[in-house]
């Protein structure tokens, strides 16, 4: 075992030895990617006066697998603070009364269950998010994780779930329009992406770089200095034959959203790694979002993430005794726990 973990250590050792050779060579020029809407790759991020109410929205969820159904308890919050002068003025929630909705669904295979469970923490986020444009309560909304679904969580055509997903694009397509025709900041954070958008571009631009990055995170963290940000890609081009070879993108097109979702990564703290942010914000107000997320972001140099999305993640947990009570319940209407769940052994 010492011996096997001697060659794993040195293998590593040799690989960052190539990375920074590779790193020296692409600094020591202007870099230049495929996609790229500015003129630099790395641009220096100002931090912005917070005089605005920043939203955090994000939710948690708990389930239990019978063998003939599954029950899902979601939880979403809005912690909402504003600001004033750069000093946090008040905080408060949305909803008032901050409640677990139970779902039930039946006859679902492995697939289903996972695109079950997400599909619905994404609905009950998307919802929160735009009564919160529609009541006026935030200039700035912030989403944790992906702004759009993952291809894993759209089901086939046939699935049960199908409805599901599609009131899921359609009130997605919805916020994002409202969002842009409201002039509000809408945008998420997705603090540990294992995206490869730019890592991709990279490899086919400069090839030192193949074998030596598998991510956009791994790279830039070498990469990027602090208080920096790449330039701004499209989250997916159309091809030639303007179509999207993302799914989630093709059917918001379908329900009237044709604007670019843009992404970028920031990089706040050389003791924290880049952060991907994805948003409908107009390239022209990328500089004003970047310089209000560092100003959020600056409370922590090890952990570069705005205070408002931290909180709603606190409010958001749900109590395993929550629950337990529920399983127990159900449990006494002959529902059964599966064999996995009840063995006598780990």
């Amino acid at each position: 075992m010492l011996l096997q973990l001697k060659e794993l250590l040195n293998k590593l050792r040799a690989r960052q030895e190539k990375r920074n050779m590779a790193l020296i060579e692409l600094m020591n020029n202007n870099i230049i990617l495929e996609g790229m809407k500015e003129q630099e790759f790395l641009i220096p991020i100002r931090n912005k006066d917070l005089d605005l109410v920043v939203a955090g929205i994000d939710s948690s969820m708990l389930w239990q697998e019978f063998m003939t159904a599954d029950i899902l308890v979601v939880r979403g919050v809005a912690s909402i603070i504003s600001y004033s002068s750069n000093k946090r003025i008040e905080t408060f929630y949305y909803p008032l009364g901050i409640e677990n909705k139970i779902i039930f669904e039946e006859g679902l295979d492995i697939h289903e269950l996972s695109c079950f469970k997400s599909l619905n923490r994404i609905k009950e986020e998307i919802e929160i998010t735009q009564n919160l444009i529609n009541d006026d309560k935030a200039d700035m909304l912030i989403l944790d994780g992906s702004i759009i679904p993952l291809p894993v969580d759209k089901p086939e055509e046939e699935s049960k779930l199908y409805p599901l997903y599609t009131e899921v694009i359609n009130k997605l397509a919805k916020l994002f329009n409202s969002a842009k025709s409201k002039d509000k900041i809408l945008c998420a954070i997705a603090k540990d992406s294992r995206a490869k958008l730019i890592i991709e571009k990279a490899k086919k631009k400069y090839e030192m770089l193949k074998g030596l990055y598998s991510s956009d995170i791994a790279f830039l963290s070498d990469l990027m200095p602090e208080n920096s940000r790449t330039s701004v890609f499209s989250y997916e081009v159309k091809q030639p034959n303007k179509s999207y070879v993302n799914p989630i993108l093709k059917d918001l097109e379908k329900h009237n959203f044709n604007a670019d979702i843009n992404v970028f990564y920031m990089r706040l703290s050389l003791l924290d790694k880049p952060i991907r942010i994805e948003t409908v914000v107009d390239l022209q107000k990328i500089n004003d979002l970047a310089g209000i997320l560092s100003s959020l972001c600056a409370i922590n140099r090890n952990y570069t993430y705005p205070a408002v999305l931290i909180d709603a993640d606190l409010k958001a947990k749900i109590d395993q005794s929550e629950m337990d009570r529920i399983i127990t319940l159900m449990s006494l209407e002959n529902l059964t726990k599966t064999r996995r769940t009840n063995r006598p052994f780990r």
